[in-house]
């Protein structure tokens, strides 16, 4: 039995899936092709989600459509809430990103800087730096205030699919495509810290405990790994979906049960 200060959360893409939480609203109908991305505010009153060109804000309580942003060029991949609840993050095949403001609706910064389609990014846990992974090769670090690049990683792949930042915001994980892998970067000194190995097919999704020490990464091979950062060892392999592991999470709460099971920690 294993503790630790988080629980799991696992949303897949099998028949399990059809358990999670549904929300009376249906952003395909409001987008012109299906949806890429979706969001939710830090209180979880709003949501945001992606597809086409436009990035639409959504009331959760009542479904209804409260702003569409326009801007993007081209269908947009990611999209992510700023801590603050006001602004909104997008990014996608324009090789470029957006901050948007949700009361107004207005453009804040477009950051420039890609040659190819920027596939994920991911937000410091303050908000003040966002990560963009794309499909030039690249990682790029902004500062959101401004909209400055302030460095450029170069991992060596070209199919970036999933990135998180540590909750110290001093180093970062992201997983690619091919292989199976996950890397590990300090922001600072923009170096590769560590590779971890141990899974067959694309990394979809990682995520870091609340206190950084580990990391759940969900796979294309139907298995999730827990492993702990600062030694690249597989601490735990979650194996039962019938498909691909398609987005992780985890909340902070103490909880010493099996994190396989789904019953819910005092």
């Amino acid at each position: 039995m294993l503790a630790i200060s988080s629980i799991l959360i696992v949303l897949l893409s099998d028949a399990a899936a059809q358990e999670r939480p549904k929300i009376e609203f249906v952003p395909n109908v409001q987008h012109s092709i299906g949806t890429t991305a979706d969001a939710y505010s830090p209180d979880g009153s709003l949501a945001v989600s992606a597809s086409d060109t436009t990035v639409k804000l959504w009331d959760v309580a009542t479904g209804r459509v409260l702003r569409t942003f326009v801007g993007h060029t081209a269908a947009v991949q990611a999209v992510a809430f700023l801590p603050n609840g006001k602004q909104v993050l997008s990014a996608g095949w324009d090789k470029t990103l957006k901050l948007w403001d949700i009361s107004s609706g207005k453009t804040l910064h477009t950051f420039e800087g890609h040659t190819n389609v920027i596939k994920v990014i991911a937000l410091s846990s303050d908000g003040a730096y966002a990560l963009s992974g794309s499909n030039d090769w690249t990682v790029k670090l902004w500062e959101v205030a401004s909209g400055k690049l302030q460095r450029t990683f170069n991992p060596g792949i070209n199919s970036i699919e999933s990135i998180a930042f540590a909750p110290n915001g001093r180093r970062f994980l992201l997983g690619n495509t091919f292989g199976g892998t996950l890397q590990l970067w300090d922001v600072s000194s923009g170096q590769l810290l560590r590779t971890f190995k141990g899974h067959t097919g694309r990394v979809n999704s990682v995520a870091f405990t609340p206190d950084g020490t580990r990391a759940l990464l969900g796979s294309e091979d139907k298995t999730l790994s827990l492993y702990e950062v600062a030694t690249g060892r597989v601490l735990r392999t979650f194996v039962g979906h019938a498909d691909q592991v398609s987005s992780v999470a985890l909340l902070a709460r103490r909880c010493s049960r099996r994190l396989w099971e789904r019953r819910r920690c005092a």
